[in-house]
């Protein structure tokens, strides 16, 4: 059984639904692809999430265009807003955790800067 809200996830899996939404964001922005109309398929037992219909995504250039930060930035806020606030706390360490993990090279200093200003905000 599939649901696009994270509330509907079972409350024992919903931390694992939000760190890997927030690892999927890290992994998109460092490859330096965005999307817009974020959709999501999350298994309610599992906490599972797949990500559907990116047919929105665009390749930033590189450097990246005020255009393509403004879209970085967009779509880090259409993530978050996914998040219930009750989870925001976890999903900003999971970022911070990702971003301090150096496992990602980001084509460019900006977009790091983009996902950097979304801790807390």
């Amino acid at each position: 059984d599939a649901t696009a809200s994270i509330n509907e996830v079972d409350e024992a899996m919903q931390p694992k639904t939000v760190r890997s939404v927030i690892q999927t964001l890290v992994d998109l922005v460092a490859s330096n692809v965005v999307t817009t109309d974020v959709q999501a398929l999350i298994n309610k037992r599992t906490g599972e999430i797949t990500f559907i219909d990116l047919t929105e995504s665009t390749v930033m250039s590189k450097p990246p265009s005020f255009l393509d930060l403004a879209q970085a930035s967009s779509f880090c806020s259409e993530i978050f807003s996914m998040i219930p606030e009750n989870l925001l706390p976890l999903a900003y360490t999971t970022l911070q955790d990702e971003l301090e993990s150096g496992l990602h090279v980001f084509p460019d200093e900006s977009l790091l800067n983009v996902l950097k200003s979304q801790i807390g905000s």
